[in-house]
């Protein structure tokens, strides 16, 4: 019997059941089905078991001062080949001598373009992610006036009807997709601790985990590769912490004996990780949630309101060191009164967006290095605002009304910023605490 393996993306989309260490190699910082090879030799049984489906990446380390080399997409497909197996006519689908075992369909439901000819066949068993539009579609997660998370979804420009998810929420949630087809959501659960559920595209919960308490709303920055970096305060105090997930495997507390890259034992772990998971400070002093933006490459940045309510940021440009806290104040001086939300329509470029002292919308715009003055965008907020892009020229904007309804801001055109947006009450969705909103064309 044939095995069908898939590669799209940025990651290499093997599946196993299991997950053993190959000679010379081990599990880096408890990531699943990731190892870390100590020599060329443990390397290469590794791509062995990556073709056979029992590891999903291969990294090579030597001591702390090496480099780490990991897999791409094209090295294990060129892998593939050479073993003896074929690339389909379809794309990236390398039929092999090998028995088909569990778990084919990969975290983004066995993803790609319905509208190539001619259709690749689906894998059996697998839910198919629905075609692309150009239109794009809208997820909005909120909690309700039940004190549970609700959601939303607005394609082809109609609002759908709201649906109560499973459990409660206690804080607002924030959302953001790393592969098509799926989508993370993290909020503050029973006794404020950090919850963080995978979801597809129709809103099923495809796997869960629970970890410590926390001291703000968390917010979850994705990256295609299905890569996820989370931002938070700290328990208790007002500091900023992160952590990262590849594959949907969180960093946990307990750290392996071998360390080729950077030694975490003496990592700081606050509160946060009492339930296992490892989580770096990252400085500074807020007030409220932070909110994350990938603009491009491995261009990052995280905003937080200070403790003098102005907007402070922090930026990674191609994955370099983080640049010190800058404060915003010299864009105009005006004082903030929510949480900042960031999103990136292009790479290079950022939009800002934050609650002025008179309760309405305002934006700032960072473009080739530079930041514009803040314009109003109108609106009358009780909350934080919350803002996605599926691309283009396309914003939106979701924030909480002072009449507890939410509400819709959004442009899809190049025209100045003091342009006024477009706005909307999203029908039959009440909310208790700030939205979340995650814009995508799958």
């Amino acid at each position: 019997m044939k095995r069908i393996v898939w590669i799209l993306g940025f990651v290499c989309a093997f599946t196993a059941s299991d997950a053993r260490a190959q000679e010379g190699c081990v599990n880096f910082l408890g990531r699943a089905k990731e190892k870390v090879c100590q020599d060329t030799s443990g390397y290469q049984k590794c791509l062995v078991s990556l073709k056979q489906g029992t590891v999903d990446f291969c990294v090579l380390a030597g001591d702390a001062n090496s480099p780490v080399r990991r897999t791409t997409p094209f090295e294990a497909g060129a892998s593939l080949i050479q073993k003896g197996c074929k690339k389909s006519i379809f794309g990236n689908i390398y039929t092999c001598e090998k028995p088909p075992g569990p778990g084919l369909c990969t975290s983004y439901k066995n993803f790609f373009d319905l509208m190539q000819t001619p259709k690749p066949p689906p894998v059996a068993g697998c839910v198919l992610v629905p075609t692309k539009t150009d239109d794009g579609s809208l997820y909005v997660y909120a909690v309700g006036l039940d004190d549970a998370l609700w959601t939303i979804k607005k394609s082809k420009g109609t609002w759908g009807a709201s649906n109560r998810l499973d459990d409660s929420s206690f804080g607002g949630p924030d959302a953001c997709s790393p592969n098509p087809g799926k989508i993370i959501v993290a909020y503050p659960g029973a006794g404020y601790r950090l919850t963080v559920k995978s979801f597809d595209y129709s809103n099923t919960i495809s796997s869960r985990s629970g970890f410590g308490k926390i001291g703000s709303d968390p917010t979850v920055l994705c990256q295609s590769g299905d890569r996820v970096t989370l931002f938070v305060r700290g328990s208790n105090n007002t500091q900023l912490y992160w952590s990262y997930a590849e594959n949907g495997a969180w960093p946990i507390k307990k750290v392996p004996d071998f360390l080729p890259i950077e030694d975490v034992a003496g990592k700081s772990c606050d509160k946060l990780c009492e339930d296992g998971l490892l989580v770096y400070p990252f400085g500074g002093a807020m007030k409220g949630s932070p909110d994350g933006v990938a603009f491009g490459g491995d261009n990052r940045a995280v905003f937080v309101r200070g403790t003098d309510d102005h907007i402070w940021w922090r930026v990674t440009f191609d994955n370099k060191t983080w640049a010190p806290w800058e404060d915003f104040s010299p864009l105009g001086g005006i004082r903030v009164t929510s949480d900042p939300t960031a999103v990136s329509r292009k790479p290079g470029e950022i939009l800002l967006f934050a609650r002025g002292e008179n309760n309405m919308l305002w934006v700032t715009q960072y473009s080739k290095g530079k930041w514009t003055m803040w314009v109003p965008w109108g609106g009358v907020m009780a909350g934080s605002p919350d803002a996605t892009s599926w691309g283009g020229n396309r914003v939106d904007v979701f924030y909480r009304g002072a009449d507890g309804s939410l509400y819709h801001v959004w442009r899809d055109d190049t025209e100045a910023l003091i342009k006024a947006p477009k706005i909307e009450k999203v029908p039959n969705m009440a909310i208790k605490n700030d939205p979340t909103a995650v814009g995508v064309k799958w």
